[in-house]
């Protein structure tokens, strides 16, 4: 039996004739996904009311449980939500198959890293230079910080443009020959830099003042440091979460890339992005917890305030008990200077806590079709 078809089963909503019929429908999509039976399976999960609007909400790429139907309890309750992770997850499996030069670790591990991307050292001392003197952001800003939008930048209008980086990352993304996704790569890389320090944030209960915290970490082990942030995040529902970022969360419903290019080395004591390598295969397990956070979601949003408002719209927070249960583990994933990583950011990752303050440097970015399904 497939996978939408059992997890469906086990919540005794369907008759036997339905889930016949949901299940004849997912072995069709699992060959090849064509809208037409993705519409004859939402009318099965939804019924027959929805409007052409409504079709196209669910086959686009949209994941705030903000819109109808995306936000019904009713239809998530009947599988909605689950339908569009199994049939995106099924569509790109089949989209990267048709990608010759594809690295399969990103439909697996989720991770595909290059070294040595560069290999020129008077380069990348040009590329550190340039993104030294942007401003210190996280995120995208228009005319800030979008590298095809900022003028005197050459090494790192290079390596947009020129370096290979472009190739390597529309490599694993869906369609990766659609105008779309070119396009994307262009609008949303940017220089990204992080001021990260040792952030738990515990409770004044808590016996370990935060004062101690950070004298341990300045002179714990890599290994003791990752430890210690697994320690002191295991009960999150106690812990006042400064940097939403650092809980552990999958982006979106279906595979998408985001990149990095990190021209320093970033050790675990700077606050790596960590990764669960075993997260990205969408296992019975990892597809009843999705299901489940949908209806928390789409019902008033009744999940835990620690998550916060990302998990509503979409980007689902994962507890370490929680990983703990599914099997899986979230690792630091350290680079050496002059370092792209290609990250599927339907795996759960976050950033990684750091050992002492500091300024992490790199050329981010991420593209996420507007059709994942269709």
């Amino acid at each position: 039996m497939s996978l939408l078809t059992t997890v469906l089963k086990s919540k005794k909503i369907y008759s036997k004739d339905e889930l016949s019929q949901i299940e004849n429908l997912e072995n069709s999509l699992k060959d090849k996904v064509q809208v037409s039976l993705v519409t004859k399976l939402m009318k099965i999960i939804c019924g027959d009311n929805l409007s052409n609007k409504d079709h196209e909400v669910i086959l686009s790429a949209h994941k705030r449980f903000d819109t109808f139907p995306i936000n019904s309890l009713r239809m998530n309750r009947r599988g909605l939500h689950l339908a569009r992770l199994v049939i995106s997850n099924y569509k790109s499996s089949q989209d990267q198959k048709n990608t010759p030069i594809h690295n399969p670790l990103f439909m697996t591990e989720g991770i595909v890293t290059y070294n040595n991307f560069i290999n020129n050292p008077l380069r990348i001392s040009s590329i550190i230079e340039e993104i030294e003197k942007f401003p210190i952001l996280q995120d995208k800003s228009n005319g800030e910080n979008i590298i095809s939008t900022v003028s005197s930048i050459p090494n790192l209008t290079w390596l947009l443009q020129e370096s290979g980086m472009r190739q390597s990352v529309l490599d694993h993304c869906i369609c990766n020959s659609s105008e779309e996704a070119q396009s994307l790569y262009l609008s949303n890389t940017f220089v990204q830099r992080v001021k990260n320090f040792p952030q738990l944030g515990l409770e004044s209960s808590t016996k370990l003042r935060i004062s101690e915290f950070r004298k341990s970490v300045e002179t714990c082990s890599d290994e003791e440091l990752h430890e210690l942030s697994r320690k002191f995040s295991r009960n999150q529902e106690k812990i006042d979460i400064v940097d939403h970022q650092k809980i552990p969360h999958s982006d979106i419903f279906f595979p998408a890339v985001k990149y990095w290019y990190y021209p320093q080395e970033v050790l675990v004591g700077r606050g790596p992005l960590t990764y669960a390598k075993n997260s990205v295969t969408l296992t019975e397990q990892l597809a009843e917890h999705y299901y489940q956070a949908s209806l928390k979601c789409s019902d008033g949003e009744k999940y835990e305030s620690w998550r916060g408002p990302d998990h509503r719209e979409g980007s689902f927070r994962f507890s370490r008990d929680e990983l703990d249960a599914i099997g899986v583990r979230m690792e630091p994933i350290t680079v050496s200077a002059d370092t792209l990583i290609c990250g599927n950011v339907f795996g759960v990752h976050s950033r990684g806590d750091a050992r002492i303050e500091n300024i992490r440097n790199a050329v981010h970015g991420s593209i996420r079709i507007n059709t994942p399904i269709s």
